[in-house]
């Protein structure tokens, strides 16, 4: 399973499988907690059939858990699948969007960025392969801006992509806006 998608010109990064291995497990203990409590009311009904009560709320119970398991596991989905970073020519999209957040996107000019690291926390990340990867960019001259993306899968590929994008940049704006001191002289003579 790939999370580095290469498609015109850009790279295109996804979430570690991880998280949604995480969701998916709670998803399916929630269905087995649903399906239990239904359990207990179709086989102990007629031990309560003097208390009515208790079998509406036995059955009003199971049908919560259940909505409330399908209902976050279908958000989270999307959201998975709608939080990438796109790594392209001279910039860094990073796009957050569900059925909430509708157009979350961040723009991030690699010209800016100052320094780039690598965190990882534990054994299991480590094991896993998903790590953080903090980027500090330059907003102005006095404000400096941290970014920090948590749960990259291979966060030495994304970050050596990203030197790389920088170190284009940085040269196409010396040949643009930086002129030359040869020309300056020939100029002034």
């Amino acid at each position: 399973m790939t999370h580095y998608i290469e498609k015109d010109n850009a790279i295109i990064v996804k979430r570690h499988f991880i998280l949604f291995f995480w969701k998916l497990i709670k998803f399916i203990f929630l269905l087995i907690i649903s399906f239990f409590i239904y359990w207990i009311y179709f086989m102990y009904w007629h031990n309560f059939s003097d208390l009515n009560y208790i079998n509406y709320v036995f059955f009003i119970l199971s049908f919560v858990i259940l909505n409330y398991a399908f209902i976050s596991f279908m958000f989270y989905c999307i959201e998975y699948n709608n939080n990438i970073i796109i790594v392209y020519r001279d910039h860094i999209y990073i796009i957050r969007s569900s059925l909430i957040l509708i157009d979350d996107i961040e723009v991030l000019d690699p010209y800016r960025i100052m320094r780039m690291d690598v965190v990882c926390h534990w054994l299991i990340s480590n094991l896993l392969d998903y790590w953080n990867l903090i980027i500090e960019q330059q907003q102005d001259e006095t404000k400096e801006w941290i970014r920090t993306f948590h749960f990259v899968p291979n966060p030495y590929k994304l970050l050596s992509i990203i030197k790389e994008q920088r170190r284009r940049v940085v040269d196409d704006r010396r040949k643009k806006y930086i002129v030359s001191s040869e020309w300056v002289e020939k100029e002034i003579n």
